[in-house]
């Protein structure tokens, strides 16, 4: 069987970004989908060997142009464990001054741990705040008030220039004033990046379970989201991508080779890759990835036509869109060749405009943004 490893090597000089996820949380959010477990205590060193298993030993010509580690909750890792896993892809790969990421939950956040990360080589943060009132944090089941949610900001930016803070809104029962207040108190911490992400209810969590009744209105969670928007700009925030404001120059380069769908390495349990054609998944079993490391539950193969479906949907997040030209440097074909009638369709009724060769997503784009996947869509049916 093809792994992603293998594809890699057969890609040397493609640069990539690598994923490492850590699956475990001290306790699982109510509203959380992603592949993690409640743990007690510490993570095992156990999960760690086979991150570096998955890797193996021989080193990949491949430049490197972010790391990042996700979750669950990376920051339950003690700074010895971050520094194996750090100084493994070092040894292995070509870094071309890689950004560094990790993911924290503040409730795990003191000043000697930031310190002893920023030390290993991690060079941006991403904390999970979500919002710093209590009864909210509360019904989303976080583990953390907002007293230490603002404490742990301060104290990463003590240490960090270039550190995320998210924030969720439609928030059953969040009244504008709190949300708007959540925005104020952000910004007063100074993160150079801030992520708004719309509260899902999503199948087989608790939240939808117990709590779909709650759910509020699409047009209000919209009325939130055009005033962070608003908001966020008139603080130095720009609004690169449908969820994510950045000050100039502190756009997460990670989460760019998604959105411009670009290769990257997952490693760790239920982590993707996407290399050369190949889309695959690791084994979602902690238990059975510890044995066999690398192991896919999931392998699609595909085709031109969906590569190129997939780069613009995702390029159509980003403000900025994409070039024409750029698309024909990747592909060898004229985009308004493959969607010249969906991508007419999309400007006449005000989703895309179109100027001096770029596509990008107009205001309306990004509201309704589901709408522009979906007729691109017909153009490959």
């Amino acid at each position: 069987m093809t792994t992603s490893i293998e594809l890699l090597k057969n890609n040397p000089t493609q640069e990539i970004g690598i994923y490492i996820h850590i699956p475990f949380c001290k306790k699982k959010c109510e509203y959380c989908d992603f592949l993690s477990v409640a743990i007690n205590g510490v993570i095992q060193d156990n999960y760690i060997v086979s991150l570096i298993k998955e890797l193996g030993n021989d080193p990949f010509q491949n430049p490197v142009k972010s790391i990042y580690i996700g979750g669950g909750t990376p920051s339950l890792l003690k700074p010895k464990q971050i520094n194996t896993i750090i100084t493994h892809v070092n040894k292995l790969f070509n870094f071309i001054s890689p950004e560094i990421t990790i993911e924290v939950n503040p409730d795990d956040i003191s000043d000697a741990w930031i310190k002893e990360i920023k030390d290993l080589g991690i060079n941006r943060v991403s904390v999970g705040v979500q919002t710093f009132y209590d009864e909210e944090l509360e019904y989303l089941g976080r583990r953390h008030n907002a007293k230490k949610a603002i404490e742990a900001c301060k104290i990463i930016s003590n240490y960090f220039d270039n550190w995320s803070l998210d924030l969720i809104f439609g928030i059953p029962f969040q009244t504008k004033e709190r949300w708007k207040e959540n925005l104020k108190i952000a910004v007063e911490l100074n993160p150079s990046h801030i992520s708004t992400y719309n509260l899902t209810f999503e199948k087989g969590t608790p939240l939808y379970e117990k709590k779909l009744k709650d759910k509020p209105d699409d047009d209000f969670c919209l009325d939130l989201y055009k005033y962070a928007e608003i908001y966020l700009y008139s603080n130095g925030y720009e609004h690169y991508e449908i969820s994510n404001f950045a000050k100039k120059n502190y756009s997460c380069i990670h989460n760019l080779i998604y959105w411009h769908n670009e290769y990257y390495l997952g490693i760790g349990t239920g982590a993707f890759s996407f290399i050369d054609n190949l889309r695959c998944a690791n084994i979602s079993s902690i238990e059975e990835y510890i044995k066999y490391p690398g192991k896919k539950q999931e392998m699609d193969y595909l085709t031109d036509g969906e590569i190129k479906l997939e780069t613009l949907i995702q390029h159509f997040r980003l403000s900025d869109g994409i070039h024409e030209k750029s698309y024909l440097n990747r592909f060898s074909t004229h985009i308004d060749e493959d969607f010249g009638p969906a991508l007419n369709n999309l400007i006449e009724n005000g989703f895309l405009e179109y100027n001096q060769g770029i596509y990008k997503p107009t205001a309306k784009g990004f509201y309704l943004n589901n709408e522009i996947g979906r007729q691109l869509l017909d153009c490959i049916k």
